[in-house]
């Protein structure tokens, strides 16, 4: 599979991980949320490639506001942390489902089924 480019990472978060209502969030949503450190100018632009080399920051922020590893930007990050913590179900859950488009609300309901589904080690054992 070819490299993507940080124009179209950064265009599949907001088409992927959309707000609570299922709408993508707007630029000056996330630069506001960001506390004005990356501007609403500059994700239009690292959006559309016209900024083809972000710095560090903007990545980390980017990360930490959609809610995604470092990793999904620099996927050989993986490779080179074998022993880091993974995450827990419901997070792989969350983060499927941001993927697929399901809004916030419905993801709730969903992580609550697979919970109330989920066996614990004490169920199994009576079987």
């Amino acid at each position: 599979m070819p490299e993507m480019t940080v124009a179209e990472l950064v265009d599949r978060l907001f088409k992927t991980h959309r707000r609570p209502d299922g709408r993508e969030y707007t630029y000056h949503e996330v630069a506001d949320a960001l506390g004005g450190a990356i501007d609403s100018t500059s994700l239009s632009k690292l959006r559309t490639g016209a900024i083809t080399n972000p710095g560090r920051r903007s990545l980390l922020l980017l990360c930490q506001f959609f809610h995604v590893p470092a990793a999904y930007f620099f996927p050989e990050l993986d490779v080179l942390a074998p022993n880091a913590t993974p995450i827990s179900a419901e997070e792989q859950l969350h983060a499927a489902f941001r993927s697929m488009g399901v809004p916030g609300s419905v993801q709730e309901h969903l992580v609550g089924v697979a919970k109330a589904f989920h066996k614990t080690p004490e169920s199994t054992d009576r079987e």
